[in-house]
């Protein structure tokens, strides 16, 4: 492995640690505050829409880590202002969605217009979702960073993805191991007291959340770096 992916790597691996670091963990204990607000407000009938618009707000602000991490902060940003509620947190929203639609369009497609039987058992179907999750990291964080949908562009995307084809695998596979990790994580706190379950799974949630943001801005910027002539 070359020095520059090395370094890359060490970066990224440091991510695991970066929710943790100084006043980052402030931010995380509050972070786990509101996701476990969110769970609980959302079995209230009357208060539900309260635990949707904490979930925006939660989703808008790890998109701005994703930003942050692009730019090489090394801090946590402060948290989405909310006086204008349509550009600092819809918006946003609206973007990562429609970024994941777009990347998994195709397997939608497929599946519901070739495939008769199981899906999850279907080859095209884990064809399609893989090649939409391979490209999901660094389209999402095209279209964050420049806060437009058209830098969904194939051009744009893989043109940056080639840029740092290493360091992109590497991102991917840590990102699978930071979704095995959420899925067993959650899974083992089942047998454990409500109180307990939900705020570990909660804390579970948010830091692999952080990590994954933080690992894939960090991707961005070596891509970005390389593609306007930088060493990294």
């Amino acid at each position: 492995m070359a020095p520059e992916q090395e370094s890359f790597l060490r970066d990224a691996l440091k991510a695991f640690a970066f929710p943790v670091v100084g006043k980052n963990i402030i931010v995380l204990i509050f972070g786990v505050i509101m996701m476990a607000a969110i769970e609980i407000l959302q079995y209230i009938p009357v208060l539900s829409i309260a635990s949707i618009i904490l979930s925006l707000y939660i989703t808008v602000y790890l998109i701005r880590i994703l930003i942050s991490s692009a730019s090489g902060a090394n801090t946590l940003p402060d948290w989405p202002a909310v006086n204008n509620f349509l550009c600092g947190i819809i918006y946003p929203w609206f973007r990562l969605a429609f970024v994941w639609f777009i990347c998994f369009l195709p397997t939608i497609i497929y599946g519901v217009y070739f495939v008769d039987g199981e899906l999850l058992n279907n080859t095209g179907v884990f064809i399609f979702v893989i090649l939409g999750g391979l490209y999901f990291p660094m389209a999402l964080a095209c279209v964050c960073v420049h806060e437009s949908v058209a830098y969904i562009n194939p051009s744009i995307v893989l043109r940056l993805i080639f840029k740092a084809p290493i360091e992109y695998i590497l991102t991917c596979l840590l990102l699978l191991v930071i979704l095995y990790m959420s899925v067993v994580g959650s899974d083992s706190m089942w047998e454990s007291g409500i109180l307990v379950r939900l705020l570990t799974i909660q804390l579970l949630s948010f830091y692999l959340s952080v990590v994954e943001m933080r690992i894939i801005g960090l991707v961005y910027r070596v891509a970005e770096a390389r593609r306007s002539g930088g060493k990294r």
